[in-house]
Protein backbone atom coordinates (compact mmCIF):
# COMPACT_ATOMS: atom_id res chain seq x y z
CA UNK A 1 0.00 0.00 0.00
CA UNK A 2 1.95 3.27 -1.21
CA UNK A 3 -0.26 5.34 1.62
CA UNK A 4 0.90 5.09 5.34
CA UNK A 5 0.55 6.66 8.69
CA UNK A 6 2.98 6.74 11.22
CA UNK A 7 1.95 7.23 15.38
CA UNK A 8 5.56 9.08 16.48
CA UNK A 9 6.67 7.31 20.17
CA UNK A 10 9.53 10.34 20.69
CA UNK A 11 7.53 14.03 20.76
CA UNK A 12 7.22 16.32 23.50
CA UNK A 13 4.10 18.38 22.91
CA UNK A 14 3.97 21.83 24.90
CA UNK A 15 1.08 24.04 25.34
CA UNK A 16 1.04 28.13 25.50
CA UNK A 17 -1.98 29.61 27.01
CA UNK A 18 -2.86 32.74 27.94
CA UNK A 19 -3.73 36.58 26.20
CA UNK A 20 -0.24 37.20 25.52
CA UNK A 21 0.77 33.56 23.64
CA UNK A 22 1.26 35.31 20.48
CA UNK A 23 2.80 38.03 20.96
CA UNK A 24 5.00 36.63 23.20
CA UNK A 25 6.16 33.49 20.60
CA UNK A 26 6.23 35.75 17.83
CA UNK A 27 8.58 37.67 19.55
CA UNK A 28 11.35 34.63 19.90
CA UNK A 29 11.08 32.01 17.17
CA UNK A 30 11.66 32.35 13.78
CA UNK A 31 8.71 31.93 12.70
CA UNK A 32 5.50 34.18 11.62
CA UNK A 33 2.75 33.49 13.71
CA UNK A 34 0.98 36.29 12.73
CA UNK A 35 0.88 35.74 8.91
CA UNK A 36 -3.03 34.63 7.86
CA UNK A 37 -1.75 30.94 7.49
CA UNK A 38 -0.60 30.79 10.68
CA UNK A 39 -4.04 28.81 11.77
CA UNK A 40 -3.06 26.00 9.56
CA UNK A 41 -0.03 25.02 11.25
CA UNK A 42 3.95 26.29 10.93
CA UNK A 43 7.40 25.38 11.20
CA UNK A 44 10.05 26.70 12.70
CA UNK A 45 12.77 26.93 15.47
CA UNK A 46 13.89 28.28 18.54
CA UNK A 47 17.69 30.05 18.18
CA UNK A 48 20.63 31.09 20.67
CA UNK A 49 20.95 34.84 20.83
CA UNK A 50 24.27 33.77 18.32
CA UNK A 51 22.06 32.45 15.68
CA UNK A 52 22.32 28.36 15.97
CA UNK A 53 19.78 26.00 16.69
CA UNK A 54 18.51 25.29 19.51
CA UNK A 55 15.27 23.15 18.66
CA UNK A 56 12.76 23.08 15.78
CA UNK A 57 9.12 22.39 16.11
CA UNK A 58 6.02 22.22 14.62
CA UNK A 59 3.51 25.38 15.94
CA UNK A 60 -0.80 24.67 16.14
CA UNK A 61 -2.76 27.36 17.13
CA UNK A 62 -5.94 26.16 18.94
CA UNK A 63 -8.66 27.87 20.04
CA UNK A 64 -7.70 29.59 22.81
CA UNK A 65 -3.80 28.01 22.82
CA UNK A 66 -0.92 27.14 20.84
CA UNK A 67 0.39 23.89 20.84
CA UNK A 68 4.53 23.24 19.88
CA UNK A 69 5.89 19.39 18.58
CA UNK A 70 9.23 18.61 19.11
CA UNK A 71 11.51 15.73 18.99
CA UNK A 72 11.63 14.16 23.12
CA UNK A 73 14.97 14.42 23.61
CA UNK A 74 14.88 18.33 23.01
CA UNK A 75 11.71 19.03 24.86
CA UNK A 76 13.19 19.63 28.13
CA UNK A 77 15.18 22.20 27.32
CA UNK A 78 12.92 23.90 24.87
CA UNK A 79 10.62 24.08 27.69
CA UNK A 80 13.24 25.88 30.02
CA UNK A 81 13.80 28.09 27.46
CA UNK A 82 10.58 29.45 26.94
CA UNK A 83 9.82 30.17 30.52
CA UNK A 84 13.12 32.01 30.81
CA UNK A 85 11.97 34.14 28.16
CA UNK A 86 8.72 34.44 29.80
CA UNK A 87 9.38 37.42 32.01
CA UNK A 88 5.68 38.94 32.17
CA UNK A 89 4.07 38.05 29.71
CA UNK A 90 0.64 36.80 30.46
CA UNK A 91 1.05 32.61 29.36
CA UNK A 92 1.17 29.38 30.63
CA UNK A 93 3.73 26.83 29.20
CA UNK A 94 3.55 23.56 30.08
CA UNK A 95 4.30 19.81 28.73
CA UNK A 96 1.14 18.35 27.57
CA UNK A 97 2.82 15.37 26.15
CA UNK A 98 0.51 12.72 28.06
CA UNK A 99 -2.66 14.53 26.61
CA UNK A 100 -1.34 14.55 22.90
CA UNK A 101 0.19 12.60 20.76
CA UNK A 102 1.42 12.83 17.53
CA UNK A 103 0.85 10.87 14.40
CA UNK A 104 1.63 11.39 10.67
CA UNK A 105 -0.09 10.57 7.36
CA UNK A 106 2.24 10.31 4.37
CA UNK A 107 2.93 8.24 0.76
CA UNK A 108 6.30 7.57 -0.67
CA UNK A 109 4.97 7.90 -4.40
CA UNK A 110 4.01 12.00 -5.89
CA UNK A 111 0.96 10.45 -7.41
CA UNK A 112 -0.70 9.38 -4.48
CA UNK A 113 -3.78 11.22 -3.07
CA UNK A 114 -4.12 11.58 0.71
CA UNK A 115 -7.79 10.36 1.91
CA UNK A 116 -9.77 12.85 3.12
CA UNK A 117 -9.05 13.18 7.45
CA UNK A 118 -11.72 12.35 10.35
CA UNK A 119 -12.60 16.06 11.11
CA UNK A 120 -12.67 15.56 14.67
CA UNK A 121 -8.45 15.17 14.21
CA UNK A 122 -6.50 18.28 14.56
CA UNK A 123 -4.50 17.84 10.91
CA UNK A 124 -2.17 20.18 9.35
CA UNK A 125 0.14 19.83 5.96
CA UNK A 126 3.46 19.34 6.73
CA UNK A 127 5.01 23.17 6.35
CA UNK A 128 8.34 22.03 5.11
CA UNK A 129 7.68 19.86 1.99
CA UNK A 130 4.15 18.38 -0.01
CA UNK A 131 5.89 14.74 -0.01
CA UNK A 132 5.93 14.61 4.05
CA UNK A 133 2.04 14.26 3.96
CA UNK A 134 0.05 15.68 6.95
CA UNK A 135 0.90 16.07 10.31
CA UNK A 136 -1.74 14.60 13.15
CA UNK A 137 -2.28 15.56 16.77
CA UNK A 138 -4.33 13.12 18.66
CA UNK A 139 -5.53 12.95 22.16
CA UNK A 140 -7.49 10.00 24.16
CA UNK A 141 -10.72 10.77 22.30
CA UNK A 142 -9.71 10.77 18.77
CA UNK A 143 -7.13 7.50 18.67
CA UNK A 144 -9.83 5.69 17.34
CA UNK A 145 -10.47 7.91 14.68
CA UNK A 146 -6.25 8.03 13.40
CA UNK A 147 -6.80 3.87 13.99
CA UNK A 148 -9.82 4.44 11.37
CA UNK A 149 -7.84 6.03 8.83
CA UNK A 150 -7.29 3.60 5.58
CA UNK A 151 -3.55 3.15 5.61
CA UNK A 152 -0.66 0.77 6.51
CA UNK A 153 0.96 1.56 9.23
CA UNK A 154 4.46 1.56 9.55
CA UNK A 155 7.29 2.16 11.95
CA UNK A 156 8.35 5.79 13.43
CA UNK A 157 12.15 4.55 11.41
CA UNK A 158 10.18 4.34 7.79
CA UNK A 159 8.96 7.88 7.95
CA UNK A 160 12.47 9.23 9.32
CA UNK A 161 13.89 7.05 6.23
CA UNK A 162 11.07 8.89 4.15
CA UNK A 163 12.46 11.78 5.61
CA UNK A 164 15.80 10.89 4.85
CA UNK A 165 15.65 10.70 1.33
CA UNK A 166 13.94 13.38 0.67
CA UNK A 167 16.70 14.88 2.04
CA UNK A 168 15.21 16.83 5.40
CA UNK A 169 17.31 17.59 8.50
CA UNK A 170 15.57 17.71 11.22
CA UNK A 171 16.69 17.67 15.49
CA UNK A 172 18.44 14.30 16.20
CA UNK A 173 18.16 13.18 12.12
CA UNK A 174 20.80 15.84 10.80
CA UNK A 175 21.52 18.02 13.68
CA UNK A 176 21.54 18.03 17.81
CA UNK A 177 20.83 21.15 19.84
CA UNK A 178 23.33 24.99 19.35
CA UNK A 179 25.70 22.81 16.80
CA UNK A 180 24.21 24.58 13.90
CA UNK A 181 23.14 27.90 11.30
CA UNK A 182 19.67 27.46 9.97
CA UNK A 183 21.16 27.92 6.53
CA UNK A 184 23.25 24.93 7.40
CA UNK A 185 20.54 22.35 7.88
CA UNK A 186 18.36 24.25 4.76
CA UNK A 187 16.03 26.02 7.31
CA UNK A 188 14.84 28.65 5.03
CA UNK A 189 14.00 26.11 2.20
CA UNK A 190 11.87 24.43 4.66
CA UNK A 191 9.87 27.61 5.38
CA UNK A 192 11.37 27.16 8.80
CA UNK A 193 12.12 30.78 9.06
CA UNK A 194 10.47 34.34 7.92
CA UNK A 195 13.71 36.93 7.55
CA UNK A 196 10.66 40.02 6.97
CA UNK A 197 8.56 38.81 10.31
CA UNK A 198 10.82 41.71 12.45
CA UNK A 199 12.45 40.44 15.88
CA UNK A 200 13.59 37.45 17.09
CA UNK A 201 16.09 36.12 18.99
CA UNK A 202 19.22 34.60 17.13
CA UNK A 203 17.57 37.37 14.27
CA UNK A 204 20.81 39.39 13.62
CA UNK A 205 22.75 36.95 12.88
CA UNK A 206 20.89 34.61 10.54
CA UNK A 207 19.14 37.58 8.58
CA UNK A 208 22.60 38.60 8.44
CA UNK A 209 23.66 35.48 6.95
CA UNK A 210 21.32 35.52 4.57
CA UNK A 211 21.11 38.90 3.26
CA UNK A 212 25.28 38.45 2.42
CA UNK A 213 24.65 35.62 0.82
CA UNK A 214 27.07 33.63 3.62
CA UNK A 215 25.43 30.45 2.62
CA UNK A 216 28.76 28.36 3.37
CA UNK A 217 27.29 25.04 3.98
CA UNK A 218 24.37 23.11 3.01
CA UNK A 219 22.60 19.49 3.99
CA UNK A 220 22.50 17.29 0.93
CA UNK A 221 21.53 13.38 0.45
CA UNK A 222 24.16 11.46 0.01
CA UNK A 223 23.89 7.85 -0.81
CA UNK A 224 26.21 4.51 -1.41
CA UNK A 225 25.41 1.16 -3.71
CA UNK A 226 26.18 -1.02 -1.50
CA UNK A 227 28.36 -0.15 1.73
CA UNK A 228 26.76 0.88 5.55
CA UNK A 229 27.09 4.48 5.81
CA UNK A 230 27.12 5.97 9.49
CA UNK A 231 26.88 9.62 11.15
CA UNK A 232 30.46 11.20 11.81
CA UNK A 233 32.03 9.37 8.70
CA UNK A 234 33.95 12.44 6.85
CA UNK A 235 33.09 13.27 3.06
CA UNK A 236 36.15 13.04 1.34
CA UNK A 237 36.92 14.75 -2.64
CA UNK A 238 40.31 13.35 -3.18
CA UNK A 239 42.41 14.16 0.24
CA UNK A 240 40.13 17.44 0.56
CA UNK A 241 36.94 17.26 3.53
CA UNK A 242 33.93 18.20 1.66
CA UNK A 243 31.66 17.51 4.90
CA UNK A 244 30.48 15.17 7.23
CA UNK A 245 27.50 12.57 7.65
CA UNK A 246 24.76 13.64 10.41
CA UNK A 247 22.27 10.78 9.74
CA UNK A 248 22.13 7.59 8.21
CA UNK A 249 20.16 5.11 7.21
CA UNK A 250 22.02 2.34 5.81
CA UNK A 251 22.93 2.91 2.46
CA UNK A 252 21.51 6.20 2.77
CA UNK A 253 22.51 9.82 4.58
CA UNK A 254 22.61 12.71 4.85
CA UNK A 255 25.76 15.34 5.49
CA UNK A 256 26.60 18.81 5.79
CA UNK A 257 28.67 19.88 3.00
CA UNK A 258 30.70 22.92 2.57
CA UNK A 259 29.53 24.50 -1.03
CA UNK A 260 32.67 25.85 -1.70
CA UNK A 261 34.87 22.83 -1.62
CA UNK A 262 32.06 20.78 -2.90
CA UNK A 263 32.12 23.24 -6.18
CA UNK A 264 36.01 22.87 -6.37
CA UNK A 265 35.69 19.09 -6.02
CA UNK A 266 37.52 17.18 -9.05
CA UNK A 267 37.74 13.98 -7.90
CA UNK A 268 35.52 11.16 -6.72
CA UNK A 269 33.53 11.22 -3.30
CA UNK A 270 34.34 8.75 -0.53
CA UNK A 271 33.14 8.00 2.64
CA UNK A 272 34.53 7.08 6.13
CA UNK A 273 37.86 7.22 3.90
CA UNK A 274 37.22 4.33 1.25
CA UNK A 275 33.54 4.11 0.67
CA UNK A 276 32.64 5.27 -2.73
CA UNK A 277 29.35 7.66 -2.53
CA UNK A 278 27.38 9.76 -4.53
CA UNK A 279 26.17 13.43 -3.31
CA UNK A 280 22.66 15.37 -4.58
CA UNK A 281 21.28 18.49 -4.06
CA UNK A 282 17.89 18.42 -2.21
CA UNK A 283 15.37 19.41 -5.19
CA UNK A 284 13.79 21.60 -2.68
CA UNK A 285 16.99 23.28 -2.66
CA UNK A 286 17.52 24.06 -6.67
CA UNK A 287 16.43 27.92 -6.56
CA UNK A 288 18.21 28.61 -3.37
CA UNK A 289 21.98 29.78 -2.77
Amino acid sequence: MPLHKTLFHDRTVISLKGDDRVTYLQGIITQNISQPEADRGLYGALLTPQGKLIADFFILPMDDEILLDCNADIGPKLLTRLKLYKLRAQVEISDVSEQWHVGAVWAYGEDTPLPDLPASLETFEDPRLEKLGKRILINDSTRVDFAAIAADETTPSAYETHCLLCGIPAFGSGFTSEQVFPLDVNFDALNGVDYKKGCFVGQEVASRMKRKGEVRKRTWIVTSEERLLAPGQSIMSGETTIGEITAADRTNALALVRLDRLAKATEAFTAGGSIPVTLHQPAYLADKA
